[in-house]
């Protein structure tokens, strides 16, 4: 039942989600961690460091915004090319 209950709520808030803003969408750690390639301790550490996106709090849940994820990605490639060069 809790399982019913989570995907529900999961559903809901990126159904008003996906109304306001078809462009903003919500992913959990799991797909962050599949993103960046970081495990859950790295992508907290980072958090607290200030070098990561916070999470959005809902309830128990941890929400990211995937676009800040994707901006968090392209800027380590961006530094990473200026350092090679």
């Amino acid at each position: 039942m809790q399982a019913v209950k989570q995907t529900t709520q999961s559903t809901y808030t990126n159904t008003i989600l996906a109304e306001t803003n078809p462009h903003k969408r919500l992913i959990r750690l799991a797909e962050v961690m599949n993103l960046t390639g970081l495990c859950r301790a790295t992508v907290y550490h980072y958090i607290k460091l200030g070098g990561f996106p916070a999470p959005a709090k809902f309830g128990k849940s941890s929400l990211w915004e995937y676009t800040e994820i994707q901006t968090w990605i392209k800027q380590r490639l961006q530094e990473r090319t200026h350092k090679a060069s």
